[in-house]
């Protein structure tokens, strides 16, 4: 019998000293979907984002046309993905039904991002860490050709779906802080997105702990968030 792939330990999700190593590990090493480049029409517009105490400021610099190229922006502080609607990209994706392409079209940008086209639009939605471990800020966005009573119906329905996860979340969440929840196994078959993004963190977390150790050894510096071998080795 394959072996199973096995959660990530309860405890990943509630210790600060790990999430810290993870900020750096993961996500201030990462690249990031910010959203359209409809939102820069015009020169001089600008938007502020925070992903894990990461400030990142774009702004549009130059450029007539109503849709800026990557030229024309900038961007401070980030690794960004620029999407213009005609670049490629490599990234996971899930349609519900193969056989029903209108079913639903699920992409994931690793670490913290998505894109969903169902139910006659289209969200996207960013996973930003806080300070507090056991806590997570979710930023959404939601586009829809049509407008009105469309838009709105379209938004109920994608907002009751993500209110559904939210309750959960937290239910989950609950049960870690408790201890209730230790580890689980995951589907092969039906998680397996959730294994490969569980697994790569643990990967990313473990080298990072790697190149801290070193530095230590070799008496260079670390960042005061550096957690103890012992740590991530136990909870590994």
């Amino acid at each position: 019998m394959t072996e199973l792939t096995r959660t990530l330990p309860a405890s990943w999700y509630c210790n600060e000293p790990l999430y810290k190593m993870e900020r750096r590990a993961v996500f201030l090493k990462s690249w990031y979907l910010l959203g359209p480049v409809t939102r820069f029409q015009k020169v001089g517009e600008h938007a502020d984002y925070e992903i894990a105490q990461q400030p990142i400021y774009a702004v549009r610099l130059s450029g007539e046309t109503l849709n800026p190229v990557a030229e024309e922006l900038k961007v401070f502080h980030a690794k960004t993905v620029y999407l213009d609607g005609e670049q490629s990209l490599k990234v996971p994706a899930h349609i519900a039904d193969p056989k029903k392409p209108d079913d639903g079209l699920f992409l994931y940008f690793f670490p913290n991002c998505t894109l969903n086209v169902y139910g006659g639009g289209m969200s996207s939605f960013r996973v930003c860490p806080t300070a507090d471990p056991q806590v997570t800020r979710m930023e959404f966005d939601y586009y829809h050709l049509a407008e009105g009573e469309k838009f709105e119906e379209y938004f109920k329905f994608v907002r009751q779906v993500a209110m559904e996860d939210f309750e959960l979340c937290e239910k989950a969440q609950d049960n870690l802080a408790k201890g209730v929840y230790h580890e689980g196994i995951l589907n092969p078959e039906k998680e397996n997105g959730v294994s490969y993004y569980q697994q790569r963190v643990f990967q990313m977390v473990c080298e990072q702990h790697a190149a801290d150790r070193a530095s230590k050894q070799n008496g260079e510096s670390v960042s005061k968030d550096q957690v103890t071998p012992s740590l991530v080795q136990m909870e590994a």
